[in-house]
């Protein structure tokens, strides 16, 4: 089996949450940070992302996805100097029973599908180790292109409240998780990490993970009781 596959295998996913965000017009919202793995991936319109203690923001646009994994508050706006308000509460108030969640009014100029991925606490540190704390997959880069079926299923998927709805949304988020890390570019690597080779599907995770900076030992699988 191929090393990002023995890293998925082994560790243990408690809870994976997914939302539909729709939003037309202005907004600025900050948020607490996800202490796993956080993602996103922008379905239509245009917003910036600004990760706490990085010095430039993500330009996101439609077909782009990101992974934060780090755990830091980040921000996200689509108009400069708009009042920022906290995006934890709001969203937890104007969440529906679908698990949409809608800024302004209809028809929406940006939607966005997020959510995380919660590991066990020893998986989650080994995933931490493993990966840059910010990963930016561009809709125009050529490694983004398996992603655009799944884009679309989510798309057409999230947020309809029809039977079997909540399996097929957490099905795609692990193939989206999946296919974004496999997108991780080379130039992701942290300095003094060896390059990965082009030919190598999987080559930055496999160089991450085998790199001499190892991330801790991955934890083992529990016997089953």
């Amino acid at each position: 089996m191929d090393p990002l596959s023995d890293m998925l295998n082994i560790l243990t996913v408690e809870r994976a949450a997914q939302v539909r965000f729709e939003s037309q017009g202005p907004y600025a919202m900050r948020f607490g940070g996800v202490d796993h793995i956080k993602f996103g991936a922008l379905l239509s319109g245009r917003v910036r992302l600004w990760v706490d203690g990085d010095a430039e923001p993500l330009s996101l646009e439609a077909g782009d996805c990101y992974l934060l994994t780090d755990g830091r508050p980040y921000r996200t706006a689509n108009a400069d100097d708009f009042p920022e308000i906290d995006g934890d509460v709001f969203f937890a108030t104007a969440r529906d029973d679908n698990g949409v969640v809608r800024w302004g009014g209809s028809p929406p100029d940006k939607i966005v599908i997020g959510g995380s991925f919660l590991f066990d606490e020893e998986g989650a540190a080994w995933l931490r180790g493993a990966l840059p704390p910010t990963i930016h997959i561009a809709a125009a880069s050529p490694a983004a292109e398996p992603l655009r079926s799944t884009l679309a299923l989510l798309r057409a998927e999230a947020g309809r409240g029809v039977p079997g709805e909540a399996v097929i949304v957490d099905r795609l988020a692990d193939i989206l998780l999946v296919q974004a890390l496999r997108a991780q570019p080379a130039t992701d690597i942290a300095p003094g990490r060896p390059a990965a080779s082009p030919s190598s599907g999987c080559s930055a995770i496999r160089h991450t993970i085998f790199a001499p900076r190892a991330p801790p030992k991955p934890p083992q699988r529990r016997p089953q009781s």
